[in-house]
């Protein structure tokens, strides 16, 4: 138990990895995005056709945690993830606080809050296929 959560507090070893420009389309009327083409990710493939909201925190948050922002490769790709059920919610939920942490190199305060948010906030967005 000690050792998770020690492991859990320090930087991720993860593959560096720099995300290419995300070929997307705003939806006006849904205020979402959808991808264009496949998108590729060290975590996932996300394919053409997919729609997200990027981070999906609450409006009163959107001015800490706004829907697009550096975060949002991970937002999305944790998107995809929940939508897929490829994993855990856990295992996803890990998945995006090792990205943010590791290959964002976001600060103390975005990473465990955002963690924080889909642990707490995230449960009906899971597809449990």
């Amino acid at each position: 138990m000690l050792k998770k959560f020690i492991k859990f507090w320090q930087k991720p070893d993860i593959v560096p990895f720099k995300y290419p420009d995300m070929p997307l389309k705003f939806l006006v009327d849904q205020d979402k995005f959808e991808f264009t083409e496949d998108y590729y990710t060290p975590e996932a493939t996300i394919p053409k056709g997919f729609i997200t909201d990027g981070c999906s925190s609450p409006r009163w948050l959107q001015n800490l945690y706004p829907g697009y922002y550096k975060y949002f490769p991970a937002a999305v790709t944790h998107d995809y993830l929940y939508a897929t059920a490829k994993y855990s919610r856990a295992e996803c939920d890990m998945i995006l606080r090792n990205i943010i942490r590791g290959r964002e190199q976001m600060s103390f305060l975005y990473w465990l809050f955002m963690w924080l948010g889909v642990r707490v906030g995230g449960a009906s967005h899971y597809d449990r296929k």
